[in-house]
């Protein structure tokens, strides 16, 4: 009665596995019961079909601790990757039996970065290609954010997860995020950020195309259902991406985390006007919002006279128009202190896009002059304004 070597010396007929009816058992059945016992154990682990030697990130080949000499539709293997897939042509050859296409979902491609470095993949023969079994479920979505890069790069990048619907597929972010370098933009323009699906490849468009929602609640361009919106951006003067405590200018469609803003008057800022005007556009918090998102505006300072006991006038501005709620007055009565100003107040009705905060001042005589500096805990009497924003 022979022993088995490997669990692929077993036949899944029973009837064909020794000992056969007529086999001594003899001195080897303890052997043979140990083989037994070691092949069950392999395969509650999973150790035999946990492919070695993987090399190749679209062309992917590994060997079998199992021999076998055909592949079977049924047959599931695990291996670590090599690398990340960076083409939807994904193939894999186990024990050199032929070179088999990797899909997902059924026959649908892989996209770049479904494989990524490292991971843990479990594939299943399906009797014609290997489906991949451990990549986000149909109908994950939104599972991304996008980002300030630099002044010229802006990315999507996987956000508890790494699915998005595109064209009512549910497509998966690669590893490495889906990266925009800036070209071919107007300056201080309004973009709306799209990603589609080019040849298989995840890509990312800016359009002043404003979006809809589609039928399947998915916010989508205008005009053009394969394009998934994912953000807002709004290009500099130098055209050229920003996203600084004075100028928040991308946002994020899904998980998004918000904007804060901060500005000041780095020296004496003056006006000799009776009405209120803009004091200085040093001051500005340039933003973006969504529809629905909800501000917070804040500020605080001292301002002077070079006449005594005039009327010194504090507004806080959304868009050059005065806010109810942050308006302050006050008479400057000598050459020591001045009129301070303080407000904060919550703002829900924006509509989606570019705004800015500002401070607007007005005086009833001579000059006033709203107080500047370095911002520092020591020089709290210095005019500052705060935004925050966020859906």
């Amino acid at each position: 009665m022979p022993v088995p070597n490997t669990i692929a010396d077993l036949n899944q007929a029973a009837a064909s596995n020794y000992p056969l009816g007529t086999d001594t058992v003899g001195p080897n059945l303890d052997d043979y019961l140990r083989a037994g016992f070691a092949f069950t154990r392999q395969l509650f682990d999973g150790s035999a079909f946990l492919l070695g030697s993987v090399s190749g990130t679209d062309t992917i080949t590994a060997t079998c601790p199992v021999p076998f000499t055909a592949y079977v539709a049924g047959q599931t293997f695990r291996f670590v990757a090599a690398g990340a897939n960076t083409t939807n042509a994904v193939t894999l050859n186990v024990n050199g039996l032929g070179a088999k296409s990797i899909t997902k979902f059924g026959t649908t491609a892989l996209i770049p970065g479904d494989i990524a470095a490292g991971s843990v993949v479990q594939v299943t023969y399906d009797g014609t290609q290997f489906q991949i079994d451990n990549v986000a479920a149909s109908g994950a979505h939104g599972q991304c954010r996008l980002a300030f890069v630099s002044t010229t790069q802006i990315r999507l990048s996987r956000f508890n997860g790494s699915g998005l619907i595109i064209n009512g597929t549910t497509q998966q972010i690669p590893s490495g995020g889906v990266t925009y370098t800036i070209s071919g933009l107007a300056a201080s323009t309004l973009y709306y950020v799209y990603a589609y699906m080019n040849a298989g490849v995840m890509t990312l468009e800016l359009s002043t195309t404003g979006r809809t929602t589609a039928a399947n609640g998915v916010e989508v361009k205008v005009g053009d259902s394969t394009r998934t919106f994912v953000g807002l951006v709004r290009t500099t003067a130098a055209t050229l991406f920003n996203d600084f405590q004075t100028q928040r200018f991308v946002r994020s469609w899904f998980n998004d985390p918000g904007i804060d803003g901060l500005a000041w008057f780095s020296a004496g800022r003056a006006t000799t006007s009776t009405v209120f005007v803009e004091i200085n556009t040093e001051i500005r918090i340039e933003f973006l919002t969504f529809a629905d998102d909800l501000i917070w505006f804040g500020g605080s300072g001292i301002s002077t006279s070079n006449v005594n006991s005039q009327l010194n006038s504090t507004v806080g501005a959304i868009d050059a128009g005065a806010e109810i709620g942050t308006y302050s007055m006050g008479y400057y009565v000598g050459t020591s202190g001045g009129v301070p100003f303080s407000f904060c107040k919550a703002k829900k009705i924006l509509g989606e896009g570019y705004h800015y905060a500002t401070l607007l001042g007005k005086v009833s005589a001579g000059t006033g002059t709203w107080s500047g500096g370095a911002a520092s805990p020591s020089t709290p009497d210095i005019c500052a304004i705060t935004i925050g924003a966020r859906r």
